[in-house]
């Protein structure tokens, strides 16, 4: 599980809009799902300072203070603090709830819940490094749709407490896109799976300082405990078991 703050915490972001607009995206979203329960979404304080910092760019985005100028990144009088391009990372850190009690209500009513969640902030994670940032304005994708969407169920959860969505798009290349997603409970075990492939059609407006070709790193899985460890990290993540 990613290492971030608890939901009730709010440590790095505030909320942009009061009102429900397309700025909510950034830091906190509500909306009914089936005219009956209300699904709220609030952006996860990740302790992360890289991560940090991409965050902080979406949500400037949102509040317009990122708008594009005709210096920035291409050189300028600021030659050096313009090296680096404000490059947002495809990668999407978000606490799902539905934000009303479901008591005794059936297992299957959770996860028909969860099935509607996983579908929320999808294409949005596909396109952060292109129509954010420093590309905001210099490419646009006037259409996107979803071709295919699974999921798979580890173990019980509750859609009506706080579960992280980690979302994450290793590619996306000719006009597919492709991302997987991860949940987890708030004491950090893996409840669900999602994967899904999109559709793009997109648009270079500025052929001169657009950037559409990135290459993101990533680190492999690295061994945190076993049966057999010198020492037991405080710490949860990928929990595999024969």
């Amino acid at each position: 599980m990613p290492r971030v703050y608890p939901p009730e915490v709010d440590t790095t972001y505030k909320p942009i809009s009061k009102n429900f607009t397309h700025s909510d995206f950034a830091r906190e979203f509500t909306t009914d799902l089936f005219d009956t329960a209300k699904f709220i979404s609030r952006s996860a304080t990740t302790i992360d300072p890289d991560s940090v910092h991409s965050f902080k760019s979406l949500f400037n985005h949102y509040k317009g203070e990122d708008k594009p100028s005709s210096s920035s990144n291409t050189g300028g009088s600021d030659d050096n603090a313009k090296k680096v391009p404000n490059i947002l990372r495809p990668y999407t850190l978000r606490w799902v709830k539905i934000d009303q009690r479901l008591g005794d209500k059936s297992a299957q009513l959770h996860t028909i819940f969860l099935g509607c969640i996983s579908d929320f902030m999808l294409a949005l994670t596909n396109m952060l490094p292109y129509t954010f940032g420093y590309n905001r304005g210099k490419i646009t994708v006037p259409m996107t749709v979803s071709l295919d969407h699974s999921m798979w169920f580890h173990r019980e959860f509750r859609v009506d407490e706080w579960l992280l969505f980690e979302l994450e798009s290793p590619r996306l290349i000719n006009g597919r896109g492709f991302l997987y997603g991860n949940f987890y409970n708030q004491n950090g075990l893996h409840v669900a799976t999602i994967a899904q492939e999109n559709l793009f059609r997109s648009e270079i407006k500025d052929h001169v300082n657009a950037i559409p070709k990135f290459l993101f790193s990533r680190d492999p899985p690295k061994l945190i405990d076993s049966e057999f460890p010198d020492e037991k990290p405080n710490t949860t993540s990928i929990n595999s078991k024969l």
